[in-house]
């Protein structure tokens, strides 16, 4: 007899092998098909459920749409629906939004934690124990103490844990598109920044006659547009947090579809049809309105902006994972420097303890992923230094 059965889509096995692992390092045994599954399928997942007396579900986006993984949790569901016994264990693993009996159930949340916060956490549920942190928790108002606490609670992560790898792999495929964009607009550009001032000048002030010049924006836009939906460009949202200049209609859709209705009529090729039309209209005294419309221009103006913004974006401006702690300094005894101040240098990855007690002196370096430095702040201390 077995202690948990562990519940998971193929998508979450590596967190469905670490719960497992953890589990297994503190005493409990567990069955997990990735380990323990061999020959007919079917028969053994009804074996496991019926040998493992609590189930823990691994939930992700992944885990509520799998079509097998809902009579997993459900035969746990049906021998404890009021959750007394524990025998059903959610743990939510990615961000997902439930709905039904699942929504219903009172589930452990590792979204976002460190590796040492979420073993804790594990262990405590299937202990049933409460949920209360092992270190004093502090002032909420008080970032640094906040970061201390967190630091002295909470060893550097392990490279198994899947957080750490998924985060890795989404960089590494941020990186790619990024190039792949590059290589699609290499030497362009400068018409790419011409064209969008262009689109941008005719949204504030609308051209009167439809000529090649808006034609020529226009065909560039939708090609622009074009290219961003098999970059796939929603993959490179979270980006925008670390200074990419997309624009949010890009990433959603509307300014790409807006620009392919004003390639359809004013496009290349539409250019004679319209002049005909302008002369005819002129001819009979009846005013020409201006083609397209504002709102169009503003749609091929974003999307032109967003392809210069991406064309643009450094590639170390994304986080590049977790590097390991450097140190001690020169000096164990912080107390013997007049001054400390921490710093993001250069491209450096890590956050760099230094003093600037004569000339600047690196003394070590925090593990951390890269960021964007924050508006910088002093503080005079009693002895006025």
């Amino acid at each position: 007899m077995k202690d948990f059965f562990i519940s998971y889509n193929r998508e979450d096995r590596k967190w469905a092998e670490w719960v497992a692992r953890h589990l297994e390092e503190a005493g409990y045994r567990t069955i997990i098909q990735a380990w323990d599954f061999t020959g007919n399928w079917v028969l053994q997942m009804n074996e496991a459920m019926r040998e493992t007396p609590r189930t823990i579900a691994v939930l992700s986006s992944s885990y509520v749409k799998a079509r097998y993984t809902q009579s997993e949790w459900a035969n746990a569901f049906r021998l404890d629906p009021t959750g007394e016994k524990g025998l059903l264990i959610p743990v939510r693993v990615r961000p997902v939004e439930l709905d039904g009996v699942l929504a219903q159930l009172v589930y452990l949340d590792l979204v976002g934690l460190d590796e040492a916060t979420a073993v804790e956490l594990l262990l405590k549920r299937v202990r049933g124990e409460r949920g209360k942190p092992s270190t004093k928790p502090a002032l909420p108002s008080s970032t640094s103490e906040s970061v201390r606490a967190t630091r002295e609670a909470s060893p550097a992560p392990k490279p198994v844990y899947p957080a750490f790898d998924e985060d890795t792999k989404r960089m590494i495929h941020a990186r790619e598109l990024l190039v792949r964009w590059r290589s699609l607009y290499s030497g362009q550009q400068d018409a790419l920044r011409i064209a969008a001032e262009k689109a941008r000048r005719w949204n504030r002030s609308l051209p009167m006659q439809f000529d090649d010049d808006v034609a020529t924006v226009v065909d560039l836009a939708s090609r622009v547009a074009r290219d961003f939906r098999s970059l796939p460009v929603r993959e490179l949202e979270f980006a925008r947090t670390h200074g990419l200049m997309v624009h949010e209609t890009v990433f959603w859709g509307q300014a790409l579809d807006s620009v392919d209705v004003t390639h359809t009529s004013y496009g290349p090729g539409r250019i004679d049809e319209h002049k005909r039309v302008d002369e005819e209209m002129r001819a009979a005294g009846i005013p020409v309105d201006a083609l397209p419309g504002a709102y169009a221009f503003e749609m091929v103006a974003r999307v032109l902006e967003s392809a210069v913004g991406l064309a643009q974006f450094r590639l170390d401006a994304l986080p590049r994972g977790f590097i390991e702690d450097v140190g001690p300094g020169p000096s164990d005894d912080l107390g013997t420097y007049r001054s400390l101040l921490v710093a993001v240098v250069d491209d450096d990855a890590g956050v760099q303890l230094m003093s600037m007690d004569g000339r600047p002196e690196k003394l070590g370096t925090f593990g951390a992923r890269k960021s964007t430095p924050l508006p910088q702040c002093a503080q005079q201390n009693t002895d006025s230094s």
